[in-house]
């Protein structure tokens, strides 16, 4: 249940002050990042009820409360619809954009296209490019990994929009306030 409530409401007497002040600014720290993320609508609910874009939206913002220096997604647009990763890629350029550093794990090349600075892009375990977008569009091990042999031709132009789900290969995307790349393989 999403909620502001302290998590021992009904012994208000027997918790120190400092506890106290904590989970109200706890409290507070969480119906902010709701409202962050477009889901003040749902402070009270179950998220168990919430549909899957909002419940991982609300994963983001649960990770958002330990106020990290880097977010870790692994597949966020896995199961969600496009105006689901839409709404996922706005919210994931905004955090980009506010200083977050985000490491990103997807395979969604549109997502992954659009939020990233950089690309890292492996192939069974194997860098074949690290580069910024529009030139990992570009490179011929790429969309050979993605789409199979004979499509480099035909997608030059065209560009990639989508993984092939054949083949086990991750596109990381990480920028740190340091400008450090960070890459990652996933099984």
């Amino acid at each position: 249940m999403i909620t502001n409530a302290p998590a021992d409401a009904g012994n208000g007497a027997v918790q120190p002050r400092r506890a106290r002040r904590e989970e109200r600014s706890a409290g507070q720290r969480a119906i902010e990042l709701l409202g962050l993320l477009g889901l003040s609508r749902y402070a009270g609910a179950y998220a168990r009820g919430m549909p899957d874009g909002l419940q991982r939206r609300l994963e983001i913002a649960r990770a958002l409360a330990t106020q990290p220096r880097l977010l870790l997604l692994d597949e966020p647009a896995a199961g969600l619809d496009s105006q689901e990763k839409r709404e996922l890629m706005e919210l994931i350029s905004r955090l980009r954009d506010e200083g977050l550093s985000i490491f990103l794990i997807e395979h969604d090349m549109r997502l992954v296209m659009e939020v990233s600075d950089r690309i890292v892009v492996l192939d069974h375990g194997e860098k074949i490019s690290e580069d910024r977008p529009p030139d990992v569009r570009k490179t011929p091990r790429v969309i050979e990994a993605y789409l199979g042999t004979g499509a480099n031709d035909a997608l030059r132009t065209a560009g990639v929009t989508t993984a092939s789900p054949r083949r086990r290969t991750a596109l990381i995307r990480a920028r740190s306030p340091r400008g450090h790349t960070h890459s990652r393989s996933s099984p």
